[in-house]
């Protein structure tokens, strides 16, 4: 059984109130000066439309709860060293390298200085998070946000245990690579609210019209990662963000509109607001 989705009416009334699906600003928005899993970013991919932030989360070896992706400390901060190796003071040592290669003079931040910036504003997705669920779970408790955020992992046994577990139902998302994944759900009292589908062609089973329909049915949201990671992995198969910026939109994050998605996350939310805005205007005759 699926838990009573506590929380999930944040995700309709957001859906409902635009009129079109919702943006999902991946790290928030970088740029110039500003770096991604910083407040600066989420705050200028709200200024641009999204309608909620992605963000990663990695422990610092003392146990401080920290915005940022593991393994990118050499690319970001010039470290050899992993956060999760480093004490909290020596990871804020640290000052972060921007889009010039130059010192922006700002250090990584803690998890609940961003949920107290953000509080009240938007819907968080803790993407990278998940082996330090515990510790998340009370920040997310002392800052009396767990209508605001939303975890994500892939379906494995022990972290859907762990998130029964927990005495809230927090808003969830899995990973689902095939029906499989989906059918590893079943059986736990968890708080289902939508679902990312990664898939490397628009022929696979777990983006079909029926599976999509039957998650839409049970009043799940489905969530689509057009991200471009390098240039072999496909995540949402040709209908990703270059596409979509250098063939037209319609090419990409277009197609997967008509596949039903309801969330798409990019790395460029202003560009699919207006394109969003073009095909939901007033008088467009998509659905």
């Amino acid at each position: 059984m699926i838990a009573k989705k506590l929380y999930a009416p944040k995700f309709s009334e957001r859906l409902a109130g635009r009129g079109r699906p919702l943006i999902a600003a991946h790290r928030g928005s970088a740029g110039g000066n500003i770096v991604p899993n910083t407040i600066a970013a989420f705050t200028a991919a709200l200024r641009q439309g999204a309608d909620m932030v992605e963000c990663d989360i990695e422990r610092t070896r003392d146990g401080r709860l920290v915005l940022f992706h593991g393994t990118h400390e050499r690319m970001y901060l010039g470290s050899e060293s992993q956060i999760s190796e480093m004490t909290y003071a020596e990871t804020v040592a640290f000052k972060y390298f921007n889009s010039n290669d130059n010192s922006n003079g700002q250090s990584v931040e803690d998890m609940e200085d961003a949920f107290r910036a953000l509080k009240g504003k938007t819907l968080i997705n803790i993407d990278r998070g998940w082996d330090f669920w515990d510790l998340i779970v009370e920040g997310i408790e002392r800052q009396d946000m767990s209508g605001q955020i939303l975890l994500k992992s892939p379906p494995r046994a022990d972290l859907l245990a762990k998130l029964e577990s927990f005495p809230v139902k927090y808003m969830y998302m899995p990973i689902l690579r095939s029906l499989d994944d989906y059918r590893s759900l079943s059986g736990f009292d968890i708080n289902l609210v939508a679902a990312e589908l990664i898939f490397d062609s628009p022929d696979s089973e777990i983006v079909s019209s029926d599976f999509i329909g039957s998650l839409k049915r049970k009043g799940l949201l489905v969530w689509a990662n057009s991200l471009k990671l390098n240039d072999t992995d496909r995540i949402c198969a040709e209908f990703d963000d270059d596409v979509s910026i250098m063939k037209g939109a319609e090419h990409g994050w277009g197609k997967l509109l008509d596949m039903g998605f309801d969330i798409i996350q990019t790395d460029w939310p202003a560009l699919l607001r207006a394109y969003l805005e073009e095909r939901y205007s007033v008088g467009a005759h998509h659905g």
